[in-house]
């Protein structure tokens, strides 16, 4: 199919979106770009690369001209702006979504300028299919359209992707291919590390932020090798706020949108307001706010555990699942002079909240909270007229504090009441340069990206006793140790692509991690006098740790592209992850006295090999001159050495194993994750499927491992801990099978859209017990989506979630969790 271009154009190349409603959609996908300034045939070249687009050029039509390049996130029209800037060429975008580059002085388009010209279409498709590792996303248009209740609702359909969230509290641990907590996951916001850490029944390395602030989650697995892979064995999730591109156009100056969303079943209300300015040519602003409410909501009612009478656990309503939320995103953009920009973003979350041991309807109050946390980004870009510099730069740091007041749990030995405070700070940064040479014959071209990224963490707990009872201080401050750790990590990556299709990425990473801290270890306890509260004095010796160490870690990609619509491609990772804080110095004792933590000064770190297989199809025209079929497969290994999990252990003093006592240790035998992951989308306007698929096979070897991590006193007595296939092991196994579909149809030129989707866990059994059926589960969810006439300024979205009202869980929940029941949802928004 040709396209129509003026004869008098200086017609490069033209590119052809074929879902329309991406053209139309003010964020479209982001693209993360660092070419430098070169000839504008060139830069052209790498663009065409970096996005995975194909281009054809008419050396003659562009010959003598010179590009600025491009650096930064950007969506392919803002890119091809920049690319083009003293060219005297700019891209147009018709009311179909085509983009055709023309000189900037023909603004007008007639049917007599018109005429068929021989150029190559290129079509701007979803990045995961065309990025040749296993990458998966979300952008703000789904996001908006499931409205979700929490932050872990946008991952439903990820695959590979799992999240653990207690529906008590907004924070989110992700889970990638069975890895989470502890840094395994390196969970940012803008590129600045969410650390945060506090124990519990649960996860421990939680994400606070709204989904109303996101344009875009990007989730990168395995290990990764630039900016943001130091420790990590598990993956990369990078939440990216709203930007200027997400709120206004290109042409235009300021603007903005303001959404009100309500519903059922606790969903009350969620308001959200957003603006974008630009100060000129130089400067840009984006404000943004929102305020969210949540009520207790109620749990299915059919399937599952919903049978069960006494217990209301597994239905009615699900108490402590209130919040209160606010946000507030600044972000300043400048640019002081050519070829420096600036960048400034300020993310503040607050919550309100209140938290349990059960969801019983009756009961007593555990604890109030209040958590706040504060992201402080500065990011710096150099882009010289140099093909070897392209430099960026980061510092951020992170400050995440929660604090509880906890009340009287018990009628008689009473605890007393605490003011707790967990708090945990992170300041880190990187700095990092991209260098290309292109080879003479323009076959191929070789990139270099090499740099070094740092940060620090410092924990900080506290807990005071406000009324006299038998609690510790130390059942607060000891589980979540006082303690700071600092990594360091230099990288490099060579890359070369050559047109015939191959790929080929060497990368080498040095990984170094300093840990310090102090605590107690408990040695015993003894009765005091009657009448004396507390009833017992324990007894502790102190101890303090200070370890470093440093890793080498090698990556190899390989990529090829035998057909246009076939791209396969292969990678081999280590990864490295110390020991964290809490790992390493946990101490005090479970509440309620219950048993002692003990510290683990010596543990290994985890050491990743990761294998990954996998292929992309994309193939235009199946059925009609229209339709688009995109798909990505992947197979993976990731094997541990020194996996660390929580166990039972001896302490130093213990003459026997009939006291539990709990510790951090490392597994003798390797870890092996492996599994399948499928996502596909499917679009034949006015119809659209997309469909996820998971296996997840978990080898934990035969669980063995030293029970005496502190050695003995009293000369290392018999016990049962640490056998083979002991048990005691305390670990969270991801979904066994997880999978979702989603159809949907579009009416009226994309001004109607309508869809349902069904997603599913299938556990075979590993809920055990009593939870077995309420972890095993199918829920369908439907939307409808309706945009004004005028320019789409106006926007209503219906949409129902849990739609049989299915009483589920999802594995990785805390505590298994019941999910809410039926909800309805509606949302009106505005853009001015």
């Amino acid at each position: 199919m040709g396209l129509k271009c003026d004869k008098t154009w200086i017609a490069v190349t033209c590119l052809l979106l074929t879902d329309t409603s991406l053209a139309n959609e003010i964020s479209p996908k982001i693209y993360s770009l660092s070419i430098a300034p070169n000839t504008l045939e060139i830069v052209l070249k790498k663009f065409s690369l970096t996005t995975q687009t194909i281009f054809t050029i008419d050396e003659k039509l562009i010959e003598n001209k010179q590009s600025p390049g491009v650096y930064g996130d950007y969506s392919i029209p803002q890119a091809l702006s920049y690319i083009l800037t003293d060219t005297g060429l700019r891209a147009y975008q018709d009311q179909s979504g085509l983009y055709l580059l023309m000189a900037s002085k023909k603004l007008e388009i007639t049917d007599q300028d018109i005429i068929t010209l021989d150029v190559l279409q290129v079509e701007a498709n979803q990045e995961d299919y065309f990025t040749a590792k296993s990458v998966t996303s979300t952008d703000k248009k789904d996001i908006e359209r499931f409205q979700p209740r929490d932050t872990s609702e946008i991952f439903n359909a990820m695959p590979g992707v799992h999240t653990a969230q207690s529906r008590q509290e907004p924070g989110v641990s992700i889970n990638i291919r069975g890895l989470q907590d502890f840094g395994r996951v390196n969970a940012m916001v803008d590129g600045a590390r969410q650390n945060f850490q506090r124990s519990g029944h649960g996860s421990n390395g939680s994400v606070y932020i709204d989904p109303n602030m996101l344009s875009i989650v990007n989730v990168e697995k395995g290990p990764a090798s630039g900016v943001g892979g130091a420790s990590v064995v598990g993956g990369v999730v990078n939440f990216k706020t709203l930007d200027v591109s997400d709120l206004i156009k290109s042409n235009e100056t300021f603007g903005g949108r303001a959404t009100v969303s309500s519903g059922t079943n606790g969903y009350d209300f969620i308001g959200h307001v957003a603006t974008a300015g630009r100060l000129g040519e130089s400067a840009a602003m984006v404000f943004a706010y929102s305020d969210k409410s949540l009520g207790d909501y109620e749990k299915g009612a059919n399937g599952g555990n919903s049978s069960q009478s006494g217990e209301s656990y597994w239905h009615g309503t699900s108490q402590f699942t209130g919040q209160e939320q606010r946000s507030i995103l600044f972000k300043a953009q400048w640019t002081p002079v050519e070829k420096h920009q600036v960048k400034f973003t300020y993310l503040s979350f607050y919550a309100e909240f209140e938290e349990g041991s059960d969801t019983l309807e009756v009961g007593g109050l555990k604890n109030t909270d209040t958590l706040s946390s504060d992201t402080y980004s500065l990011a710096y870009q150099w882009l010289p007229d140099h093909d070897l510099f392209n430099v960026a730069s980061r510092l951020y740091y992170v400050q995440t504090s929660n604090d509880q007041f906890r009340f009287e749990t018990q009628e008689t030995d009473l605890y007393g009441e605490f003011d707790v405070h967990y708090e945990t700070e992170t300041f880190g940064g990187s700095l990092e340069n991209t260098s290309f040479w292109e080879w003479k014959d323009d076959s191929s071209f070789l990139s270099l990206n090499y740099g070094v990224e740092f940060y620090q963490d410092w924990t900080s707990p506290s807990a005071e006793q406000l009324t006299a009872g038998e609690g510790r201080a130390s059942w607060f401050s000891g589980p979540t140790p006082e303690g700071e750790r600092l990594v360091v990590s230099g990288f490099t990556q060579s890359q070369w692509s050559h047109d015939s299709g191959i790929d080929v990425s060497l990368g080498l990473r040095y990984d170094y991690f300093n840990l310090e801290g102090e605590g107690e270890i408990f040695v015993g306890a003894i009765d005091n006098p009657p009448g004396v509260r507390p009833t017992t004095t324990e007894l502790y010796t102190n101890f303090h740790l200070a370890r470093h160490q440093g890793y080498f870690l090698s990556q190899l990609h390989i990529a090829y592209q035998p057909i246009e619509s076939l791209q396969l491609y292969l990678q081999v990772a280590e990864g490295v992850r110390p020991p964290a804080i809490t790992e390493s110095l946990m101490w005090g004792l479970h509440v309620g006295n219950t048993f002692p933590f003990f510290p683990n000064p010596s543990l290994k770190a985890e050491e990743s090999k990761n294998f990954n297989i996998g292929f992309n199809v994309n193939i235009d025209r199946i059925l009609s001159d229209s339709d688009t079929f995109h798909s990505k497969i992947s197979w993976y290994e990731n094997q541990l050495m020194h996996f660390i999990v929580q166990a039972n252990v001896m302490g130093p003093a213990a003459t026997d194993s009939r006291s539990l006592s709990a510790a951090f240790v490392n597994l003798l035998d390797d870890v092996t994750f492996n599994g399948t992951e499928w996502q596909m989308e499917y679009q034949w306007l006015p119809f659209i499927a997309k469909a996820t698929w998971t296996h997840t096979r978990v080898g934990l070897g035969e669980g063995g491992y030293d029970p005496f991590p502190l050695g003995s006193l009293v000369g290392f007595p018999p016990s049962t801990f640490g056998e083979p296939n002991g048990g005691g092991l305390l670990y969270n196994l991801p979904p066994k099978y997880k999978g979702s579909l989603s159809l949907g149809l579009e009416f009226l030129e994309n001004h109607l859209n309508i869809g349902g989707r069904l997603r599913f866990e299938d556990n075979d059994g590993r809920g055990g017990g009593s939870y077995e059926n309420a972890v095993d589960w199918e829920v369908y969810d439907a939307w409808v989506t309706f945009d004004s006439f005028n320019d789409k300024k106006y926007r209503l979205n219906f949409s129902v979630d849990n739609l049989t009202d299915e009483n589920y869980a999802e594995l990785t929940g805390l505590s298994y969790w019941i999910a809410p029941g039926r909800t309805y949802k509606m949302s009106a928004k505005i853009k001015f």
